[in-house]
């Protein structure tokens, strides 16, 4: 993700404007540049739509010919597009892009490649929680920025690598964010923050909170809009430890509305994991009713999701819209369903979802189900 401030896209539509068709590579960039930033600072749904022209015409100008110019402006055109399908929550298909690029490129030691693999490793990780090839991905991805001297790709390397790893810790990652504002990469600093606060969440929320700070302010002074939305369901998760729930629901609320505006569905549905147990639990109506309502509208995308950890979260939330009278019962069925209890995931919200889970499979009679996710 770049860091977009908002008069970006302005300006690179008029530079696009400016540019005649006869320089398809040029076109192509500027259509990337252009994508990255409309979906970061502005409209998540409108960037994808400039960056699918981007793919399109840079594939195009790199069948016709293959040189270091196009090869380059075709991967960071896929890479871009597959970072904004990740945040749609499309990760299937942003791993099947990443895998249509390196097939089409071939293999090589140059950045693209590196790009790519990064891509791929994290779009596999998210739809299925597989984590033995997403790291193999990384670790090439690694090898490759290291030959280059290329400190930007290390740095996203060594995130992921982090990200896929049982047992990071909060020091790991300030280090991470550390390494990334030496690099000029505010973005890649904020998430890093970000992340170290939902690590010290469990234990160290009031701790947690400070850290979500620096992330804020960074992020806003950088115009990171989506990276607000997340500070702001890191903020959820940290209040919802600590007891107090007006706040959370707040900082929830500001999550989704942003979310819902630009088009962060990723950032939207985490989100509704930590108000969904917060509202049930105080048949707060509204909210359910603005949850259920998200669901619904995305049914045909989040069934494409088909990780353990999403049939644990989606699962959970569906138990307490029958409850409350949204949707008729399903109780998730046991055998998919009990991978994700082994997930090495903390946090309140996941907490939640097991919990509301294990009980409904003791409420029908789903003894083996529950004994299964107990142990």
């Amino acid at each position: 993700m770049p860091a977009a401030y908002p008069s970006q896209p302005a300006a690179l539509r008029r530079a696009l404007e400016h540019t005649p068709p006869e320089r398809p590579l040029d076109r192509a960039r500027r259509l990337t540049l252009l994508g990255e930033a409309t979906a970061y600072a502005a409209n998540m749904d409108e960037g994808a739509a400039r960056l699918e022209e981007a793919v399109a015409l840079a594939r195009e100008t790199f069948i016709g010919e293959d040189s270091t110019e196009s090869r380059g402006a075709y991967a960071n055109a896929v890479v871009a597009l597959g970072a904004v399908r990740n945040q749609q929550i499309r990760f299937a298909e942003a791993g099947e892009l990443a895998s249509t690029a390196l097939d089409a490129l071939g293999t090589a030691d140059d950045a693209g490649t590196a790009r790519l693999l990064l891509l791929r490793a994290f779009s596999v990780n998210a739809s299925t929680d597989e984590a033995d090839a997403p790291r193999a991905d990384s670790e090439r991805a690694l090898e490759i920025a290291r030959s280059l001297n290329d400190r930007s790709i290390e740095l996203q390397a060594l995130e992921r690598l982090l990200m896929i790893s049982d047992n990071s810790t909060p020091g790991e990652w300030e280090s991470l964010a550390r390494f990334a504002l030496a690099e000029g990469r505010e973005e890649v600093a904020v998430r890093a923050l970000r992340v170290q606060a939902g690590v010290l969440v469990d234990d160290h929320a009031t701790a947690a909170l400070d850290v979500v700070e620096e992330a804020d302010r960074l992020a806003l002074a950088r115009g990171l809009t989506e990276a607000r939305a997340w500070c702001d369901y890191t903020r959820a998760e940290a209040l919802l430890v600590l007891g107090e729930w007006d706040d959370a629901v707040a900082a929830g609320l500001r999550a989704v509305a942003v979310g819902q505006e630009h088009g962060y569905h990723r950032a939207v549905v985490r989100t509704w994991h930590t108000l969904a147990p917060i509202a049930a639990a105080r048949d707060e109506m509204v909210i359910l009713e603005q949850a259920q309502a998200w669901y619904a509208a995305r049914t045909g995308e989040l069934a494409r999701i088909d990780s353990p950890y999403g049939r644990v979260m989606s699962g959970a939330n569906h138990l307490r819209f029958a409850q409350a009278g949204l949707e008729p019962l399903v109780v998730p069925e046991a055998a998919p369903t009990i991978e994700g209890f082994g997930l090495p995931y903390a946090g309140p919200s996941w907490f939640a979802a097991m919990e509301t889970v294990f009980e409904a499979w003791l409420g029908t009679g789903e003894l083996g189900a529950a004994r299964n996710a107990l142990s």
